[in-house]
């Protein structure tokens, strides 16, 4: 599907590689913690991510879906979203004081590859150092990746405003 999209035009390299780097990933994080009492517990905490998605949207007034970043940004007065020339990373997050955090994506448009890079990295924000700010149980390591991977689908597209977007679609 991938080099069809390429081969087409619909998307890039950058992004074709993005979206199988992100499938491989997730894919291995399956394999590694497969079975029935993981898959209970991995829904349990995509329910929590998404209570975190939930409230970061409602604190920035977004209403509908896909959220527009820098909208999102506004919930989390300690991160700054800036562009910059990258050649390396889609987004790269430091943080340039004790709770103060840039996050510099590439230059361009917010495709839909820069977009996941940069809700990943404020997942990993949100997850890795700001998790007492949020009420977030302790980090356990295996399920960190996963964790990341989670918020940053929350962020993007919230459940609930999903669900209320698809209502508006005719049966």
């Amino acid at each position: 599907e991938l080099i069809e999209d390429v081969a087409s035009g619909n998307i890039d390299f950058d992004e074709a590689w993005f979206d199988f780097c992100e499938s491989e990933e997730e894919a291995r994080q399956s394999k590694v913690q497969g079975g029935v009492s993981y898959s209970k517990s991995r829904r349990d905490r995509q329910l929590l991510m998404e209570d975190v998605a939930r409230n970061l949207t409602a604190r920035a007034g977004v209403m509908t879906v896909p959220v527009f970043l820098p909208e999102l940004a506004t919930a989390l007065p300690f991160v700054q979203l800036v562009p910059a020339e990258m050649t390396d990373r889609l987004a790269r997050s430091n943080r340039i004081k004790p709770g103060q955090y840039v996050i510099r994506y590439r230059k361009g448009d917010l495709t839909s590859h820069i977009r996941c890079a940069i809700s990943r990295e404020l997942a990993k924000i949100i997850l890795l150092s700001e998790r007492e700010q949020f009420m977030l149980p302790p980090r356990s390591d295996e399920n960190a990746t996963t964790e990341i991977i989670d918020l940053a689908n929350a962020l993007l597209v919230p459940a609930d405003l999903l669900k209320a977007e698809l209502t508006k679609v005719p049966a």
